[in-house]
């Protein structure tokens, strides 16, 4: 099976407001966008559920390690990319080297983030109740905990989805590829 990369005027018309609109804000259509495109309601959800998570109590850079933490134990390269540059664009590369490395992150609050994030995908979300209790001693409440399962979820369908369409890291994110 393969793919289609779609343009804007090739795509289901459901999907071409989208395409438009991404191209208009990043100046290009992402691969992964083009061959979703063939099922409008994939980017349709995404960009929905994109809303819902800023939306969320957690805080920018909380959100992005979720998205990261998901990204790199999927094992998603153009997630990865993708992230990196977020997290470059907002100035912080030394968060950015800390995540790649797998270490503990210097920021306590974010490294509860991390470590409850990746407890949440190794234990398919029956995450253990010393688990849980790090991550209120980190200042985080039942909301929070489950907005991080909302953010993994999010982040499994992105992920899962550039894989299955075998999406290339784009070539202005190439630079923050590993």
């Amino acid at each position: 099976m393969e793919f289609r990369d779609h343009t804007i005027e090739s795509a289901p018309e459901a999907a071409r407001a989208i395409l438009k609109a991404t191209a208009g804000h990043a100046g290009f259509v992402p691969v992964a966008m083009a061959r979703q495109a063939e099922a409008p309601l994939m980017l349709e959800s995404f960009m929905r559920l994109q809303q819902t998570w800023r939306a969320t109590s957690l805080d920018e850079l909380s959100r992005e390690v979720v998205a990261f933490v998901v990204a790199h134990e999927v094992g998603c390269e153009l997630c990865d990319a993708f992230h990196a540059a977020l997290l470059t664009q907002l100035g912080k590369t030394d968060l950015l080297r800390e995540i790649r490395s797998g270490a503990p992150l210097s920021d306590a609050r974010l490294e509860a983030v991390r470590r409850f994030t990746k407890a949440v995908l190794a234990t398919r979300g029956e995450v253990g109740d010393d688990e849980l209790a790090r991550f209120a001693a980190a200042g985080f409440d039942a909301r929070a905990a489950l907005e991080v399962v909302l953010g993994v979820s999010i982040y499994l369908l992105s992920t899962y989805a550039n894989r299955l369409v075998r999406a290339p890291v784009d070539a202005p994110l190439a630079q923050f590829a590993r």
